[in-house]
């Protein structure tokens, strides 16, 4: 099977976050952050970006109960995906932002502001 270019993946995660239930963006979503932290110190930037781009787009169709256990699991790792990092730890609730403000090493002032 042949690997799918990062455009076609994204792609694909697009379609099954508009027409999945709930559940399954939420199951998605655990399973995206888990391979993320799994893979973290060994991640290219580009892999990287790409993770961003489709937590991202996960995370802006879910609800606040389904995003703190993406903080938490994203706490630990040395780099984060930084748009991902910068929506949870600004988000409006605080059990979404306080794992990573409290324990991730790769949140700075700046992504603060």
């Amino acid at each position: 099977m042949a690997a799918l270019a990062p455009a076609e993946l994204l792609a694909a995660v697009e379609a099954a976050v508009k027409n999945g239930p709930p559940e399954r963006r939420m199951r998605m979503l655990q399973q995206v952050a888990e391979l993320f932290a799994s893979d973290a110190g060994r991640l290219s930037q580009a892999q990287i970006r790409l993770f961003d781009d489709i937590l991202v787009r996960l995370i802006e169709r879910l609800e606040a109960r389904a995003l703190t256990p993406l903080s938490v699991i994203l706490a630990e790792p040395v780099s984060v995906p930084e748009e991902t990092a910068r929506r949870l730890v600004r988000h409006e609730d605080a059990s979404v932002a306080a794992p990573l403000l409290l324990k991730s090493p790769s949140i700075s002032d700046a992504e603060l502001r």
